[in-house]
């Protein structure tokens, strides 16, 4: 699925047979007027504006959701997030996110679903993904949350996610990814200073490895790792700058 935003004049790659798309940074908008459902230890699929499966990809979208940045104290666990990343084992291929503005959301903007092989996010712009302030449902306001494999026997590759080149500001956490066999890489991105909690948030269960690929982290407020036994930088180092 493309539209026509292009907020980084970086232009629009169409399979054959070509189209000459013409862009605007005031692109094509996807707007829901209410989208949400009810976050039970997370969010029915009901809850998203898109499902995205193997070898799909959304690009070029303004994708604006129901809930701009405040807590509904009434509905609480009335929850509503962007994209949906749906793995399929029957299919071979990459989900991508492409030059997407992602916006106006309560749980995530994107959110990597369970045992994914490869999650590409690209030059997208996510922001106002919140809806802190207590409440029933802690587990909202996420810029992009990701899962991973299963840890166990069974999986011997971890799930990719590559976030690049994308710019982060005004949610709970900009990252966040969970405790399952994953290689998660950050580069080039840009946060900004409104987040009520870790910017980059990673957690695991104790004893646990996790190798987190860490190579440009920009205005850093707080990077937590929680329970790890051993945390394994694998890129060059580099400052990591508030």
């Amino acid at each position: 699925m493309t539209g026509d935003y292009d907020l980084w004049s970086v232009g629009i790659s169409l399979p054959s047979p070509v189209i000459n798309l013409p862009t605007s940074p005031t692109g094509t908008r996807i707007r829901a007027e209410d989208n949400r459902a009810i976050y039970n230890a997370g969010l029915p699929p009901s809850g998203y504006l898109f499902e995205l499966h193997k070898s799909a990809t959304i690009q070029n979208l303004r994708i604006q959701g129901s809930m701009p940045g405040f807590q509904d104290y009434n509905f609480d666990r009335n929850l509503c997030g962007g994209i949906h990343t749906i793995p399929n084992s029957a299919t071979t291929g990459t989900h991508e996110i492409r030059n997407c503005e992602i916006y106006n959301l309560s749980y995530a903007g994107v959110f990597v679903d369970q045992n994914c092989d490869e999650v590409n996010i690209t030059d997208c712009q996510i922001h106002h993904i919140k809806g802190e302030g207590g409440g029933d449902a802690i587990g909202k306001g996420y810029g992009v949350w990701s899962k991973g494999k299963d840890v166990d026997n069974s999986n011997t590759i971890a799930a990719v996610v590559n976030i690049t080149d994308c710019i982060f500001d005004d949610c709970k956490s900009a990252i966040d990814f969970d405790s399952d066999f994953i290689d998660l890489t950050a580069q080039n991105n840009t946060f900004g200073n409104i987040f009520s909690e870790e910017t980059v948030n990673g957690h695991s269960t104790v004893g646990m490895i996790i190798q987190v690929f860490l190579v440009q982290f920009v205005n850093i407020s707080l990077i937590v790792l929680l329970n790890l036994a051993e945390v394994i930088f694998l890129s060059p180092a580099l400052p990591l700058v508030k």
